[in-house]
């Protein structure tokens, strides 16, 4: 996701017009029709699918939700304080991966505390399971509400 940082706020630039979606997860959402797609990488695990809209412009980044990984017994959301937030977007960042050297990776933290200090974060705790996917939609529709 490419994201514009400027005074008024973050915004999502528009990208390309395919999603990445686990095979399992794009036949329960119906987005596989007949469970077939182009396959993204060598491997069973990531599928390409087509995005039914595009934007056309930038949209205003209100907020960040983090995925656990799931475990637990719970789908719940947990607001991030923006230091939490700066450290899980630099960690999940693939500028993280690709400049190792020290200086980079002090840019990038940078970048990441001024995103944070402009969209607010959310720890997304899940249940294992496909099945659980409409549960977690309302607790992050709940949270996106919540502001």
């Amino acid at each position: 996701m490419a994201v514009a940082l400027e005074a008024g706020g973050a915004f999502v630039l528009p990208g390309p017009p395919v999603i990445r979606l686990r095979a399992d997860a794009g036949r329960w959402l119906g987005a596989l029709p007949g469970g077939e797609a182009a396959a993204m990488e060598p491997g069973p695990e990531k599928t390409l699918v087509a995005r039914e809209q595009t934007p056309e412009g930038p949209l205003p980044l209100t907020g960040l939700f983090f995925l656990n990984p799931p475990r637990g017994d719970a789908n719940a959301a947990e607001p991030l304080e923006p230091v939490a937030v700066a450290a899980l977007l630099h960690h999940h960042s693939r500028m993280n991966n690709v400049f190792a050297h020290p200086a980079s990776q002090a840019a990038n933290l940078r970048l990441c505390g001024r995103m944070a200090r402009r969209a607010p974060g959310v720890l997304l705790r899940r249940r294992p399971g496909l099945d659980q996917l409409e549960h977690v939609r309302r607790v992050v529709e709940a949270a996106w509400q919540a502001g």
